[in-house]
């Protein structure tokens, strides 16, 4: 599911939140690292991720706080797509197979995949191709 606008947005302003207090120019470097480990203990958070929104900011503005949209969104991660691409062709070879009948056949032709096809998500995936 894909995250909204205004979603995204909330989070780089809690993230602004946690920060704020880092970006005063007068601060010493070193009072900036305690305040960075004290601000990441208070939040709950790694003082790595605290440290990385700062550096963040610091260089790119206040979008670098946005969460970063992933590259695979609407790609299967659990079934690779080799195993979509065979799955379409034993349906497309006999059209009567169920998609439970096609499993089996995946998972001989790709046993690492041996009882982690789940029916839902290879119907998902095929349905998504236009393979019903």
């Amino acid at each position: 599911m894909r995250m909204s606008e205004e979603r995204r947005e909330e989070i780089a302003l809690e993230r602004y939140r946690v920060i704020a207090p880092l970006l005063d120019s007068q601060l010493e470097r070193y009072e900036r690292r305690r305040l960075m480990r004290k601000r990441a203990e208070r939040e709950g958070l790694s003082p790595n991720t605290v440290e990385r929104w700062y550096k963040d900011y610091s260089r790119y503005g206040f979008k670098a706080l946005f969460p970063k949209r992933r590259r695979d969104l609407g790609a299967s991660r659990k079934i690779p797509l080799e195993v979509v691409n065979r799955a379409s062709e034993l349906l497309k070879e006999n059209p009567r197979r169920s998609i439970a009948r096609v499993i089996p056949f995946l998972e001989l032709e790709f046993p690492m995949l041996k009882e982690r096809i789940k029916r839902s998500t290879l119907s998902r995936l095929l349905l998504e191709r236009g393979i019903s």
